[in-house]
């Protein structure tokens, strides 16, 4: 690398170090297996509408983006994706790392409760006191097992048709969480604001945060990166959310700074005439989790 590119990145990454980036998720990624029944669920239960549908013949693929309140869901029909469960790990392993619930903070807690009580949607916990946030909230799963969670600590008068819902915490598995935790401080500005451990069940918990935004990063010994998985053969992927995407106004910076940081990019730098973003690029974790960021 000749002497003055070394200087301009040193200069981006420096001016990137005195201001850390403020990310905002706009996206989540869910691969599915029947993707008709999962886009008629999420408009029904949760008021997304369709905002684009994809479909790519060469490729057998076809992906549908459901849009509120400035997020979008992407479901996406993967035929080379296979139920987790329906995996044998090897031994001693139980679950595969990666991201295992999505939680919303939303305005009023009781009527999408309700909303979703009536609609026969699958409760996985009923609405309880929050243990590390100042509210309640509730889980509940999709038609495929996804889990969904539901968090309120302020509680307006509205109803469930402009009901506001805003990407509010990632749950992820992951294989070393102090790796995680310097990975996302140190290359996007989380900042760490809860660890606990429980030495008995073999288990951390850490919770960083950036722009309100949440990960919460579970390490057990019981859990593996996908890359150590022997998929059936024709299948290389998992059901489930596969990509967590964020906006940033430095997008830019973040993007030289992770090529020069030699972080493992899973997309270069795309531009695309997409809903979401004209540019992005997606890297992978250290517990190989897509991470897309968008401008």
């Amino acid at each position: 690398m000749n002497i003055k590119k070394t200087t301009v990145l040193l200069l981006l990454l420096s001016s990137f170090i005195f201001a850390q980036p403020k990310l905002t998720p706009i996206k989540v990624s869910l691969n599915v297996d029947n993707i008709k029944l999962m886009s008629n669920w999420y408009q029904k239960n949760l008021n997304f509408k369709i905002d684009t549908i994809i479909t790519s013949p060469t490729v057998n693929a076809k992906s549908i983006l459901l849009k509120k309140n400035n997020f979008w869901i992407e479901l996406i029909e993967n035929k080379k994706a296979v139920r987790e469960s329906t995996l044998s790990l090897p031994e001693g392993y139980r679950v595969i790392n990666g991201y295992s619930k999505l939680g919303f903070a939303v305005d009023n807690l009781n009527i999408i409760y309700k909303h979703l009580k009536k609609n026969g949607v699958s409760i996985f916990r009923e609405i309880s006191k929050g243990e590390l946030f100042d509210g309640n909230y509730f889980i509940i799963t999709d038609p495929e097992g996804n889990y969904l969670q539901f968090f309120c600590n302020v509680i307006k008068n509205t109803n469930i048709k402009n009901l506001k819902l805003k990407p509010f915490i990632i749950s992820k598995m992951v294989g070393n969480i102090y790796d995680s935790i310097d990975w996302y401080k140190n290359n996007f500005g989380f900042k760490e604001s809860e660890s606990l451990e429980f030495p008995d069940q073999n288990l951390k918990i850490a919770f960083i945060e950036n722009n309100g935004f949440y990960f919460e990063l579970i390490q057990t010994n019981v859990s593996l990166n996908k890359s150590l998985v022997n998929f059936p053969k024709g299948k290389d992927d998992l059901l489930g959310f596969v990509n967590l995407s964020f906006f940033s106004e430095q997008f830019e910076n973040l993007y030289q700074k992770s090529k020069f940081l030699k972080l493992d990019f899973f997309t270069e730098l795309q531009n695309e005439n997409l809903k979401y973003t004209s540019k992005f690029f997606i890297l992978k974790d250290p517990s190989e989790s897509l991470l897309e960021i968008c401008n």
